[in-house]
């Protein structure tokens, strides 16, 4: 059995970290849904205003939150998987063999 180095290591974070992030912003999402708030936009009259409770608000503030939390923890892994990649020249001695 191969032994894992430290930079396997960092990618797998990476990854987890992603993982994380979105299965967190499925919750949250979902949370919305059941406080009656609807994730698309509004058909029709964009004039309308909406009133939100305070519990809503602070459910859709969340998702926000986390979407920010999805997108950079995917860059990060992007770049981590990029930097792992066999085609190119980094350094990474365990690259795999298949």
């Amino acid at each position: 059995m191969a032994a894992v180095n430290g930079f396997d290591l960092w990618v797998q974070g990476k990854k987890q970290a992603y993982v994380a992030a979105a299965m967190g912003l499925r919750a949250a999402m979902a949370r919305v849904r059941e406080l009656g708030v609807e994730l698309t936009p509004p058909q029709g009259d964009w004039g309308r205003r909406q009133r939100w409770t305070p519990q809503q608000l602070r459910a859709m503030a969340e998702v926000a939150r986390l979407w920010d939390r999805v997108i950079t923890t995917r860059i990060a892994m992007d770049e981590a998987l990029d930097l792992a990649a066999p085609s190119r020249e980094s350094g990474n001695s365990a690259q795999g063999t298949g």
